[in-house]
């Protein structure tokens, strides 16, 4: 992938679109700008096509994990109408994840869409810590998108995610310590 979130094709997901017809293997051989991206749609890719989406984002990091959010997304938003609720116990079989994890996607995928640019840009750095990206998620997508520009927030002023504890508000974060060179107390 590039600096824009244009995501290039692995062997696994050339393999994954071949069952899409000559037209789209074209594009995976020959990506455009918007080939495969995160801003691209994906309804017309069938349930195996984001099935393997889903399993090449368990590959990568920070893009990946939000391959598999949209995935699950575009499969709940495909699903639902017809399945209801149940769009879970078939996104459990399909993408071999919990109910609780299937929602989460889902929701992250929606937040992601839904917030601004610094927060997308963030999202992607906070993506490595999954327990903290599954609390987001499992909240409503509004609660989500607080703890998710909360998450940024900590991560700009203490360069690092905030542990889940910290988000929820169980404890306050700590900031770093130092022996101060000049008077020789610790700040």
């Amino acid at each position: 992938s590039d600096a824009r979130g244009q995501f290039y094709p692995s062997p696994v997901l050339m393999d994954a679109v071949g069952a899409l017809g000559h037209e789209s293997a074209a594009l995976v051989d020959n990506p455009s700008p918007s080939a495969f991206s995160l801003d691209s749609d994906w309804a017309a890719l069938d349930d195996d096509s984001l099935q393997r989406l889903y399993e090449e984002g368990e590959h990568r990091q920070q893009e990946g994990y939000l391959l598999k959010c949209k995935a699950v997304w575009t499969y709940r938003e495909r699903h639902i109408q017809t399945w209801g609720e149940s769009w879970t116990g078939q996104a459990i079989e399909r993408f071999g994840c919990s109910r609780r994890y299937a929602y989460a996607y889902a929701n992250l995928w929606q937040i992601y869409v839904t917030s601004d640019t610094y927060l997308r840009e963030g999202m992607a750095q906070l993506t490595d810590s999954r327990s903290l990206m599954q609390i987001i998620g499992r909240t409503t997508v509004e609660e989500g998108a607080r703890l998710l520009e909360s998450a940024v927030a900590h991560v700009a002023e203490y360069a690092q995610p905030p542990s889940v504890k910290v988000l929820t508000g169980a404890e306050q974060p700590e900031r770093e310590r130092h022996r101060c060179p000049l008077c020789q107390y610790e700040h």
